[in-house]
């Protein structure tokens, strides 16, 4: 018994690990009990329909029983088909997880492949409602077993096994409880043990040995299987650092680059020269790694980009040798000839139609600014008084004379020169001494006018001419047509409080009231004012006169009258059929217009 315990042993130990959803243990009774009487109930229509069965006092005629699903079995109450419309349900059909009842046995929680009345746990109709049973192949393994001091099997099913579960000791590596106790683990026992790379096997106390074939390991000396040895993986790789390594199991394979063979060491070029591959028109071959040139004799070449190949015949007009520049291409046995089409030349047989550089031969002539050749032709830039044609022709003088009025239309007139050309321009009228449009002349930037000088007197050009004004504050004198004399200044402030206007000869309160009032204060503040006698209220235009447009906020000249505020300031002038309304002047725009006279505005008096 003691010999014979660790085979058995170890075979629980292997199958432990086994688990299987198989189906249920129904035996389904035979299809037909061969015989002229219905003995099953699943014998159909096997005696012809003329038999009768018993259903417990009423006859039933088994030849009526359908089998719709085509599943082999009848339908009730003749036959045993749960569901006669389901092919997949029928007694003696394995149970599968889910909620079908397939083997009509009222249930459907799952296969009990080992007969041991509780389902395994691989098998789960929904979350609440999954078997109990770890090892579904060993009848002896379920939640209702005791656990069994057998070398590690988990006999309840509890996730504990012997000296975890507390019916045996604690085994060190290589031994397992059996029986209170712990016995050595004959892992040799198993076929195969090693691997697939093992020769042999050794078992000891606790441990076992492996013997490795080549192209395997064994980690350790003792407790480790064969592995395979990865060739490929090792730092220095056996097929070089061209080949590619492809390990296999116990060895490997090299894949060389074309032009190598597999040899020791890696890949091994192979030399395609001892052959001659180039052929008898070729003068050297040259052996390269992987492959091979080829030097062959003119007219000749070798095929295949990079090395290789035979020396054959160039076909110089297949590939365009002649160029773009050639209009026909005859070939030849090692030469060719080329005919050119025109702006190209060949040097003769066997050379290519070559561009004509028309710019080195001074094509363009002498009005060129450059010359930009072109494959077959050129193209001229010309300078300013030449033009050119077309692309291919030269540049030739322009008649600029001929062509409108450069000097400008009645500005002058023309003479044409070589690249250029001359106007004689009328008077007021200017032009460059060679080319260019007549254009006017600016008398007033010339200092050609006769304008009174700045700041009195303002020039401004015509079109050949100017005219003379007299500058802002500087309005009057004696104006000619292309002069103006005398120009005085607008304003002169008398040193008193007072103004005088020289356009109009008023003299003007340079102040103003201190305070608003109506229209009708405003009189009597003017006519009250001591400031040498003499004052009134001025009428609308009279206010609207020292109005300085060019100016707002206010629109009055400060330097003669400081301290203006932009508001509103009182004329005398009523409004005709309205005397309740009278006119005032806006210094912050300067514009007058009609309010109530009882407004409250300042007042500027005049005399």
């Amino acid at each position: 018994m003691t010999q014979r315990f660790p085979r058995l042993l170890t075979l629980a130990l292997l199958l432990s690990a086994l688990t299987a959803c198989g189906g249920d243990d129904v035996i389904p009774p035979p299809d037909t009990d061969g015989g002229s009487t219905d003995a099953g109930a699943r014998d159909g229509a096997a005696d012809g329909g003329g038999a009768r069965v018993d259903g417990g006092g009423t006859d039933v005629d088994a030849g009526a029983c359908t089998d719709e699903d085509g599943d082999g079995r009848g339908a009730l109450p003749c036959g045993d088909d749960c569901d006669d419309a389901d092919a997949t349900r029928f007694p003696g059909n394995a149970e599968t997880c889910d909620d079908d009842d397939e083997d009509c046995n009222d249930s459907t929680y799952g296969p009990d492949g080992d007969s041991d009345g509780f389902p395994s746990v691989t098998c789960c109709n929904g979350a609440d409602n999954c078997g109990a049973d770890c090892n579904d192949v060993l009848n002896t393994v379920n939640p209702g077993a005791a656990e069994q001091c057998n070398g590690g099997v988990d006999d309840d099913c509890d996730g504990l096994a012997d000296a975890a579960d507390g019916v045996c000791v604690p085994c060190p590596t290589g031994y397992a409880g059996f029986d209170g106790g712990c016995v050595d683990l004959n892992e040799c026992a198993v076929s195969g043990f090693c691997g697939t790379g093992g020769t042999a096997c050794v078992n000891s106390a606790g441990t076992f040995s492996c013997s490795c074939g080549p192209g395997f390991f064994a980690a350790a000396p003792t407790g480790a299987q064969c592995e395979d040895f990865d060739e490929c993986a090792a730092a220095t790789g056996p097929c070089g650092a061209l080949g590619s390594c492809t390990n296999t199991v116990g060895s490997y394979s090299c894949g060389c680059p074309p032009g190598y063979v597999a040899g020791a060491g890696g890949c091994v070029n192979v030399n395609e020269c001892t052959t001659n591959p180039c052929g008898p028109t070729s003068t050297m071959c040259t052996d390269t790694p992987g492959s091979y040139t080829c030097t062959c004799v003119t007219g000749y070449a070798a095929g295949g980009p990079g090395g290789g190949g035979t020396c054959a015949d160039v076909d110089e007009c297949a590939i365009g040798t002649c160029g773009a520049g050639s209009s026909a291409c005859s070939n030849f046995v090692g030469t060719f000839s080329c005919t050119c089409r025109a702006g190209y030349r060949s040097s003769g047989p066997g050379a290519p139609c070559l561009d004509v550089d028309e710019c080195a031969a001074g094509m363009c002539g002498p009005g060129v600014a450059s010359c930009t050749n072109t494959a077959g032709s050129y193209a001229c830039t010309c300078a300013p008084g030449y033009t050119v044609a077309s692309s291919g022709a030269p540049c030739v003088d322009t008649n600029e004379c001929a062509t409108g009025a450069p000097c400008g239309a009645g500005l002058g007139t023309c003479a044409n020169r070589p690249g250029s050309y001359a106007c004689t321009c009328n008077p007021g009228y200017g032009a460059p001494a060679t080319g260019g449009t007549c254009s006017e002349l600016n008398e007033c930037v010339l200092g050609t006018d006769d304008c009174t000088d700045a700041p009195a007197g303002i020039c401004t050009n015509t079109a050949g001419s100017f005219t003379c004004a007299c500058a802002p504050g500087f309005p009057f004198g004696t104006r000619t047509a292309r002069g103006a004399l005398g120009c005085l200044v607008r304003f002169t402030d008398l040193g008193d409080g007072t103004v005088r206007d020289n356009r109009s000869g008023l003299v003007w309160q340079q102040g103003f009231s201190p305070g608003e009032q109506a229209q009708a204060a405003s009189v009597t503040y003017c006519t009250s004012l001591t400031l040498g006698g003499g004052w009134r209220l001025p009428t609308k235009d009279e206010l609207l006169s020292i109005v300085d447009s060019s100016r707002s906020n206010p629109s009055i000249d400060t330097a003669f009258f400081p301290g203006t505020p932009s508001t509103w300031f009182w004329s005398s002038s009523p409004v005709a059929g309205s005397p309740s309304v009278g006119w005032y002047v806006y210094f912050s725009s300067g514009n007058a217009n009609v309010y109530d006279a009882t407004s409250m505005y300042r007042a500027r008096c005049v005399r």
